[in-house]
């Protein structure tokens, strides 16, 4: 369903799933959504950062973030 979406609006939506991965610790959907917004937006922080905190949570290495 997001892949259909104007580049616009699932930028959005890739995000906004990445933010409910960290939230519900589903890691692997969170990965995949961090790799689809490394591509469509690769110099936004905001996927780096949301993807470094939920390995650093999975991981409970928070002094290393």
């Amino acid at each position: 369903m997001i892949n259909e979406l104007s580049i616009e609006k699932a930028d959005v939506a890739w995000l906004c799933l990445l933010g409910a991965c960290k939230i519900h610790d589903d890691y692997e959907r969170g990965f995949y959504a961090a790799q689809r917004l490394f591509n469509l937006s690769p110099n936004s922080a905001t996927p780096y950062v949301m993807l470094a905190n939920m390995s650093a949570a999975a991981a409970r290495r928070w002094d290393i973030v």
